[in-house]
């Protein structure tokens, strides 16, 4: 072999060892577990190659004696694990339950889900260390996976995003609020999935230093219960909140023993009333069909507005082993500032509620039902005192008509009292302790005629390829982007010289005075959101202890 081509070989060996193999070969070997995964190449939005892998195992499969355990890192496999498509879902549990279309395109649902998905646009094993982007998808606890929306708008950023799936309904979330199962599993695998995150991120140019976990709707709640846990200080360096908080008086099963004895008596499952022990071995043996149609039939048995209470969701665990995640009332330990004091970007939609409206009808019956007894806008999780005059208040800070003649009203009430009010409490009690971005997200047309607002979830379509797939605004588009990004690199959506498009700068909190950026076509700083103050002026004197939500 001459010179020139022993100098040729020598580059295309270089070029192997940087790309560990080609193009479409990528493989990389893990540190936990220590083993060999591959993944493959795609095109972002601006036409940029990135590296993506896939449906990567985190934690064992959760089934037998495992189902409703606290979830274990995955003990790693032989050979070169294929790493190239989404093949798993965690199972659903959305009405209407039809267990024949379990498989649609080669995707399964099945309880060995604990899987999660890396994308970066660096060839790993390169020497960088970019932000760290971990998303946590929404859907009520009860369908949803990391593989419902791609990143190639987010991956132009020059961050690593990483999206994951963890166990819902029952799967995740039941509890016989004693030992046999505490609850809270779902959480367990974020937790997890987060763990196995800054274990292993390096290797694909990501900062172990630098990981900020968002999420939307359920997966918003999740990362808010997330902060509020002292396992992940050091993990996390920000968080992004897209409708959702742990504050919210919606997102909590009150009485998680009755819904778990609910489940069972639907399967005839046959113990007595204290007898959890047998009640949890009879689910465990229970198939995973029959399991979930029961659990579709528990699911938003509580209805408040018309939104039905998530029953399938974390609760307050009431023993208090290691492996405990939720311990201590919510809204207690904001006020008292135990949480993790990292910068935060909060918000909601103009009028979330319009995701979920029902025929015209129902809602003028709905309202009625709220006008002839006021303490239905109070939840029993608020824990007040004179639930009647309390929800005669708040309804006064809404309107001075009925709510049955005054729908827009009461559709504005069901976004605040589920998703929004609770947010802004975060925030407000946030700011004290760390820095806070609000906002409002009105960009977009109207879902409703009827009701103007932008719905739940809308901007995600902004964020994610093919969530809804909805053509958008590219201009806001854009805007959301960059506020996203710089957030994530920098913990500010509008950091020292950058700006918005708009040339607007977005402030932090102040306790005294909320302010909120307000995403839209002509976006604007404003105050006081959503009337906040006169509706905390009627909740604040009332509350009594335990302080979970608000």
């Amino acid at each position: 072999m001459n010179s020139i081509s022993l100098c040729i070989f020598a580059i295309i060996c270089l070029i192997g060892l940087v790309l560990g193999q080609s193009a479409d070969d990528l493989i990389v070997k893990l540190n936990q577990p220590p083993s060999l995964i591959r993944g493959h190449t795609l095109t972002s939005e601006n036409g940029n190659t990135y590296y993506a892998f896939q449906d990567i195992p985190y934690g064992e499969p959760p089934v037998g004696e495992k189902r409703f355990q606290p979830p274990e890192f995955h003990a790693g496999w032989d050979g070169i694990l294929n790493a190239t498509q989404n093949i798993k879902l965690c199972n659903q549990f959305a009405f209407p339950y039809a267990p024949e279309k379990r498989e649609v395109n080669q995707v399964v649902e099945t309880e060995d889900c604990l899987i999660l998905n890396v994308f970066t646009p660096v060839v790993p094993g390169t020497n960088k260390k970019l932000p760290v982007y971990l998303f946590i998808h929404g859907g009520a606890f009860i369908t949803g996976s990391g593989s419902s929306s791609g990143p190639k708008y987010l991956i132009d950023g020059e961050i690593v995003v990483v999206t994951i799936n963890y166990r819902l309904g029952p799967l995740g979330f039941l509890s016989t609020e004693d030992g046999i199962v505490p609850g809270n599993m779902g959480l367990k695998d974020q937790h997890l999935a987060l763990q196995w995150t800054q274990k292993n991120i390096e290797l694909f140019g990501g900062n172990p230093n630098d990981i900020v976990i968002g999420g939307e709707s359920a997966g918003a709640f999740s990362v808010s219960y997330q902060l509020l846990n002292s396992r992940n200080k050091g993990l996390i360096s920000g968080i992004i909140q897209q409708s959702g908080t742990a504050l919210s008086s919606a997102g909590m099963d009150a009485r998680p023993r009755d819904t778990a004895f609910a489940l069972g008596k639907l399967l005839n499952i046959s113990v007595d009333a204290g007898d959890t022990s047998s009640l949890i071995d009879a689910l465990r043996k229970t198939p995973i069909d029959a399991l979930v149609a029961a659990a579709v039939q528990v699911s938003n048995s509580v209805s408040f507005g018309f939104i039905g209470q998530l029953v399938w969701s974390p609760v307050v665990e009431n023993v208090g082993d290691d492996q405990a995640f939720v311990t201590t009332p919510m809204h207690q330990d904001f006020i008292d500032g135990n949480f993790n004091h990292v910068p935060s970007m909060i918000g909601f939609n103009s009028e979330e509620s319009v995701a979920f409206l029902p025929a015209e009808e129902t809602v003028v019956q709905l309202a009625a039902l709220n006008d002839a007894d006021p303490s239905l806008l109070v939840q029993d999780s608020m824990n007040v005192e004179n639930k009647t005059q309390v929800g005669i208040e708040l309804k006064g800070v809404y309107t001075s008509k009925p709510f049955s003649e005054d729908l827009e009203a009461f559709v504005k009430f069901t976004s605040d009292v589920v998703f929004i009010r609770s947010s802004i409490r975060q925030a407000e009690l946030s700011s004290r302790h760390a820095p806070v971005y609000l906002y409002q997200f009105s960009a977009g047309p109207n879902r409703s005629p009827q009701f103007p607002g932008i719905a739940h979830g809308a901007e995600l379509d902004y964020l994610w390829d093919q969530f809804h797939g909805i053509e958008v605004d590219k201009t806001i588009r854009e805007l959301m982007l960059s506020l996203w990004w710089n957030f994530i690199k920098y913990k500010n959506p509008t950091p020292g010289n950058v700006t918005t498009l708009q040339n607007i700068k977005w402030p932090t909190v102040d306790a005294n005075n909320i302010e909120y950026f307000d995403i839209d076509e002509t976006s604007s700083v404003s105050s006081n959101p959503r009337n906040y103050e006169n509706v905390k002026g009627v909740l604040l004197g009332r509350l009594r202890s335990p302080y979970l939500v608000f």
